[in-house]
């Protein structure tokens, strides 16, 4: 690049021009001046194939580095202010007697790295840092260290860390993990909020086994950075997402990056946005293990979900539709108008009793399944909502019941522990092969996660987890990680 075109563009604030002229037949000085005044040494980057130069300026006597970039250069190349001679370059030593800083390190170990200018006169670290000029040896040299520079930005992550329970998350710069065998790295775009995860932050959730210091964050949707050995199917730059983590001690996606178990991923359906895929893992899951897994749902039967508008009753609507079944969700007035919108009949727990709408859509004889995703006092009206030989399904079966509804009518009862995989390793696949079919539902146009509009990130998630424990939240809060 001309000198008079180069001029011209750092007039316009360009930060760096490229070194070199890219022709290892025409050797010549690379020059990189002043740029924006908010520039850092750190920010600088070299290209690694700069194998036609035969030497570097870091500016000029005509065209000084100013500001703040030229006391990252002096410091970062000078190794401190004793170092007012080229001679000295990168040689200071500090409290261990040792050279400090990547270039003092490099040299000391190549002991054959030589300034050009080595003579005996003496120039201030401003002089020193408006004009430094490397012989091709240390141009090398050069692009390792900025490189191992970079490489240093790229292995960390932030991340959001969960101290002690009860505590607000602490925004933390974490090393960046690596995928194992049998794992991908996944760019995290966007976390899902659930119930759960709450009750994990306050320290009321033993079932799920994560202890603290630890990354929250159950559902998440991202992009596939690196695939460990041994992974078929997904490859850099897919679209996933997944239920991977926040539980049994493993690292949640509240986070830039997570290294993935791959058999809990599946592709991200083309047809939601990363918002609301991360809507989708646990909800669904939850919903598809006790629908078709438990009980074979089939065109035909008769299907009640108890709290039909929440989060995971919302998506049991949906996966009941698709198999052609005669849906009807309890909730409140207020969400009708959604109920409807999703193809479901809604009753309103407030204004009939379980006997009433019993007697209203089946004629007193019952549902063929009842879907319970409220527990506690929702069980109970399941076993008297189920007809004779129904099936009752509860997601939160955990206190103590009266069977005898269910049994004089000789129907069956069927728990849903979605954690199992992610707490024992066993199954992994199949909550792979369950998120595959919701990629295929919600690419046909037959699932759609209900989202919250408010938008969150990793400085106000308890924003988001306060909410959700004062409740009132129509829809599903997400976590924008990018943002």
């Amino acid at each position: 690049m001309q000198r008079g075109k180069l001029r011209q563009q750092r007039a316009e604030h360009v930060d760096a021009e490229p070194i070199g002229t890219g022709n290892p037949e025409r050797p010549g000085k690379a020059l990189l001046g002043a740029g924006d005044p908010t520039l850092n040494c750190d920010g600088l980057l070299f290209h690694p194939l700069g194998v036609g130069q035969d030497d570097l300026t870091l500016g000029g006597e005509n065209e000084p580095v100013v500001g703040p970039l030229k006391e990252a250069v002096a410091n970062r190349f000078l190794e401190g202010p004793e170092a007012a001679s080229h001679g000295g370059l990168g040689k200071s030593e500090g409290a261990r007697g040792r050279p400090q800083g990547p270039l003092a390190r490099y040299r000391e170990e190549q002991s054959n790295v030589t300034p050009l200018h080595s003579g005996t006169h003496t120039k201030t670290n401003e002089q020193h840092a408006n004009s430094m000029i490397f012989k091709r040896e240390p141009l090398a040299h050069i692009h390792v260290v900025f490189a191992e520079m970079e490489q240093s930005k790229l292995s960390t992550m932030k991340a959001l860390i969960l101290e002690s329970p009860g505590d607000t998350f602490r925004v933390a710069e974490i090393p960046r993990p690596s995928p194992a065998e049998g794992e991908v790295l996944v760019r995290i775009k966007a976390s899902g909020v659930n119930p759960l995860d709450t009750k994990i932050r306050s320290g009321n959730a033993a079932h799920a086994r994560h202890p603290v210091p630890a990354i929250l964050g159950i559902d998440m949707a991202g992009v596939v950075e690196a695939v460990g050995a041994g992974v078929k199917g997904l490859r850099r730059g897919d679209e996933v997402y997944g239920m991977t983590g926040g539980v049994g001690g493993v690292q949640g996606s509240l986070a830039q990056f997570a290294s993935v178990d791959a058999r809990l991923l599946a592709r991200k359906p083309s047809h939601l946005s990363m918002r609301q895929a991360a809507a989708l893992p646990l909800v669904f899951i939850t919903a598809w293990e006790g629908l078709v897994d438990r009980v074979g749902v089939s065109a035909a039967q008769k299907v009640l979900v108890l709290g039909g508008a929440g989060g995971v009753g919302h998506v049991a609507v949906q996966i009941a539709k698709s198999f052609d079944a005669e849906v009807y969700a309890v909730d409140g007035a207020r969400t009708a108008d959604y109920i409807r919108s999703v193809g479901a009949t809604p009753i309103d727990y407030a204004s009939e009793t379980v006997e009433d709408y019993v007697a209203r859509y089946t004629d007193g004889k019952g549902f063929d399944v009842v879907y319970d995703t409220i527990g506690g006092p929702g069980l109970d009206t399941a076993f008297k909502a189920v007809k004779r030989f129904g099936h009752v399904v509860s997601c939160l079966g955990w206190g103590t019941h009266a069977l005898a509804p269910l049994s004089f009518k000789a129907a069956t009862y069927s728990g849903v522990f979605t954690l199992i995989p992610l707490l024992t390793g066993e199954g992994r696949e199949h909550h792979g092969e369950i998120m595959a079919e919701a990629t295929k539902l919600a690419n046909a146009d037959k699932l759609t996660p209900r989202l919250d509009g408010r938008v969150f990130t990793l400085d106000t998630v308890m924003d988001a987890y306060e909410l959700i424990q004062r409740g009132g939240v129509d829809g599903k809060l997400i976590i924008d990680i990018d943002r």
